[in-house]
Parts: C-alpha cells; structure tokens; sequence
C-alpha cells in the first residue's frame, strides 16, 4: 500500500477513486477489453478451476472435461495439469478452443472469493471476457 490509511489521504486532498482493489482490476479490465466483457457473481460447488470455469462459461462438464484432456484450459498463462487445482481471487482461467483456422479464446478473472454459502457452496465474483476469435 502506498498510503496508511484512507483518512491519511483525505487529509493530503487526494480524492479517493478506488475503494479496493478489485476495482482496479476491473478498470484494466475495461481499458484491456473495451464493452467485450461481463462482470457477474454465481455460485459455485467448489472453487476447482474445472468448477469455476464450466460455470461461468456456461460449458457442459463433458465439454470442460474434453479441453481440459486436451491441455486447451490455462490458468495464469500456463496449461492446467490438474483441474481440481483451486482458484483464488486474481486468477485468470482461459479456454482456447481451435479448428483449423482460427482459434475461439475464452477468459474468466477471478475477481472475489467471498464466502461460504449454508449449504457450503462458495459465492465467487468473476470477470468473464466474451469469446473472442483469433485468426
């Protein structure tokens, strides 16, 4: 944190704009993608990145299980070896499904885990980019 406190930087004159993080990843968000993403909360069994993905992507599980065999789903950049692996807030899940001329990817940012459900189910907030297509 550059300042201690917010009360600090009222005092100083300087206009608070963000109250958390999350929205500066969401203003990223906007200049990176423009109006071509979605911010949404859903709940979610549990936070695998299988779980996650398949929700906010609104994909089949048979279909998740298929990229995922064909090492099509990434977390952070790399290839997701194990899709039970655990999300956490700032993870980026992207899904790049191709054919033989162009390729369809498909990002969902973890924006916040919050909490636990009665029924314990995890209430996640998530950037969803809208599928775009790559010649």
């Amino acid at each position: 944190k550059l300042w201690a406190s917010e009360e600090s930087m009222l005092r100083l004159g300087v206009r608070v704009l963000f109250r958390s993080q999350l929205d500066i990843v969401s203003l990223c968000f906007s200049k990176q993608f423009g109006t071509n993403w979605k911010e949404m909360e859903t709940i979610v069994s549990s936070l695998r990145s299988d779980s996650v993905a398949t929700s906010a992507l609104r994909l089949s599980r048979k279909k998740m299980y298929e990229l995922f065999m064909d090492k099509k789903v990434h977390r952070n950049g790399a290839v997701l070896l194990k899709k039970s692996q655990q999300v956490k807030a700032g993870d980026l899940i992207e899904v790049r499904e191709s054919d033989s001329s162009s390729v369809k990817v498909s990002q969902v940012r973890v924006l916040e885990v919050q909490d636990q459900t009665a029924s314990g189910k995890w209430r996640i907030r998530l950037a969803r980019v809208l599928a775009r297509t790559v010649s």
